[in-house]
């Protein structure tokens, strides 16, 4: 059975039971033997409408195997050994799982709409890449042994230093998407009365036009520790942040915006910048 969302998102939902469809819900009703299971599939389908899988149990009990697998050999690679190797993997599980490994990209949380407070106004879209954020991300990843995400995050970043034209006063945004989408045009859902009734409900997020100078700081901290562990840079990526900094080098003192959403002021210069 399939599920069209209003935007055209398409979800399937398959399993080797009869399902049934009551005010937009899906039920199912079977009975299982002491030591039976079965296997529920939901799966996101692409636009040229693929048919759903189907899995047995055996196949669904495969695959979950698998999956562990992953993530205990994933774990084995963790160099930290100190008192607080639990806490420390806990954590590095989330960093990973804000990872998108088609390209790279790490998100800044996987969160849209929370508040800050209950009732209140801010609630932001964080699905999202922000260079500040990402770039510590990498000094996580690289001291506990992670090459692999910092490298995939590499490639991402060095395509977005390559993309400027010269001509831009302000060569990288503070956010893209996770495919390196630009324009990030927020909206609210005015349908939605959001968490707790805090509204608006807002998806995307408008910070991607901010001006702020700090986040080049953060840029050139994550090349310094990615060369740091022996994994330098490529000289195309070289020459496309020279170019940035000597833009910066010009521009270093004039007005930005607060870095955070919860400072309202306009433009003007930061110690931090």
């Amino acid at each position: 059975m399939a599920f069209t969302s209003d935007s055209g998102e398409r979800l399937s939902l398959t399993a080797t039971c009869e399902f049934r469809i009551e005010n937009g819900t899906a039920f199912a009703e079977f009975t299982l033997d002491h030591g039976e299971s079965i296997a529920f599939v939901l799966e996101q389908l692409d636009q040229n409408g693929s048919v759903p899988a189907s899995l047995t149990v055996a196949e669904g009990d495969r695959q979950f195997r698998e999956t562990v697998a992953f993530w205990h050999d994933w774990v084995s690679k963790c160099t930290y050994q100190g008192r607080w190797r639990e806490e420390v993997i806990r954590s590095l599980l989330a960093l990973k799982l804000f990872t998108f490994s088609p390209t790279g990209a790490m998100i800044a949380a996987p969160t849209a709409s929370l508040p800050e407070e209950i009732g209140g106004e801010h609630n932001w879209d964080y699905r999202y890449c922000w260079i500040r954020d990402a770039a510590l991300t990498i000094d996580a990843f690289m001291r506990m042994g992670y090459v692999d995400e910092a490298r995939g995050f590499m490639r991402w970043l060095g395509k977005r230093t390559r993309e400027w034209d010269g001509n831009s006063e302000s060569p990288l945004q503070i956010m893209y998407g996770i495919r390196g989408e630009h324009h990030l045009e927020e909206t609210t859902l005015d349908h939605l009365s959001g968490y707790r009734n805090s509204d608006p409900v807002r998806i995307v997020n408008d910070a991607h036009s901010q001006f702020q100078l700090d986040i080049y700081g953060e840029l050139m901290e994550s090349v310094y520790i990615y060369n740091r562990h022996d994994w330098p840079i490529s000289y195309d990526m070289w020459m496309s942040l020279s170019g940035i900094l000597n833009l910066v080098s010009k521009t270093g003192r004039s007005p930005m915006k607060a870095s955070g959403r919860f400072v309202a002021v306009e433009n003007t210069s930061f110690t931090r910048s």
